[in-house]
């Protein structure tokens, strides 16, 4: 068994008669393939659903130039009355679901948390939008980070 001691951002752990070992958690940055470190983002609805029957409502803005794009991390959605949801990616023309879309029932939702997977991704160079049915507000808590196009995390 081992013996856990947190402290802090960092977990100190052991098995009897082992030397310590370090391993950090918590931490609000990825480490890519590549070796380049990417903060982990935020976006939320702050207190401002988006109304029912929406049609690409941007969540997040498109990235500043074509050779960067977003990665979901977690996702945690919620609403008011029943509805549907569908996450897009959306450049000039109209949105494309990268995932969806998910029935939601009256004051309910989901929680997609961290896995070590990405939950879908945007087109490089183009925003987050959310599509919403009739029904419901619709709230929500985004983990995104931004990838650079010769890193691949699917």
């Amino acid at each position: 068994m081992k013996n856990h001691i947190p402290r802090g951002a960092t977990i100190v752990y052991s098995d009897p008669g082992e030397p310590l070992d370090v391993r950090y958690f918590c931490s609000n940055k990825v480490i890519l393939d590549n070796g380049e470190r990417v903060q982990i983002r935020r976006a939320e609805s702050a207190g401002t659903p988006i109304a029912q029957s929406q049609t690409d409502s941007v969540i997040i803005a498109a990235t500043a130039d074509a050779t960067t794009y977003y990665a979901l991390l977690y996702l945690h959605i919620m609403c008011d009355a029943a509805t549907a949801v569908t996450l897009n990616t959306k450049g000039s023309g109209a949105g494309v679901a990268i995932n969806g879309p998910w029935p939601l029932s009256e004051d309910g939702g989901f929680i997609k948390d961290y896995c070590g997977l990405v939950y879908g991704r945007t087109q490089p160079g183009e925003a987050l939008t959310m599509t919403t049915g009739a029904g419901g507000n619709t709230s929500y808590e985004i983990h995104f980070i931004e990838v650079p196009l010769n890193v691949d995390l699917l």
